[in-house]
């Protein structure tokens, strides 16, 4: 029967830096490994490591790397050049589309204050039709033949 592993608790800082690795590739190690974790009183989460896990040399950021190690870093220089014009391009895109909207808002606005100030004209127009259409029976029979006799 085998032993069972020896575990360490650490939060998830405390493995990155053990091991010489950023904080997201040690929460990647933990998920890959299965390893036990748990919230911790104080909010923080802490994982239950294997001692043989925490026993490999840290690896130093620093240390030249040799010639076949430095390609891949290079085609990440270009990937992050393209990914950032390609984030450049989409935030000038954003903006536009920003800029037009307001220039939408604002016509909008300028339609609705044309078109309040046309049905004001036209219910102007209507109550003036309703006045003349009153008057002019008002007027009656006699109004009429005295109009029409007079030319007008």
């Amino acid at each position: 029967m085998s032993e069972p592993l020896q575990t360490i608790r650490l939060s998830y800082a405390e493995l990155a830096e053990r091991l010489g690795i950023s904080l997201e590739a040690a929460k990647q190690r933990v998920r890959r490994g299965g390893w036990r974790r748990e919230q911790g009183n104080d909010g923080q989460v802490y994982t239950w490591a294997p001692e043989e896990a925490l026993s490999v040399a840290p690896r130093s950021r620093t240390e030249p790397r040799d010639e076949v190690a430095t390609e891949p870093a290079q085609s990440h220089d270009i990937a992050t050049t393209a990914l950032i014009d390609a984030l450049q391009a989409a935030t000038e895109r954003a903006d536009r589309a920003d800029e037009i909207a307001r220039e939408a808002i604002t016509a909008r606005g300028d339609a609705e204050t044309h078109a309040a100030v046309a049905e004001s004209k036209a219910e102007h127009a209507e109550n003036e039709i309703g006045r003349l259409r009153q008057r002019y029976e008002r007027a009656g029979i006699t109004g009429r033949i005295i109009r029409f006799l007079s030319g007008a």
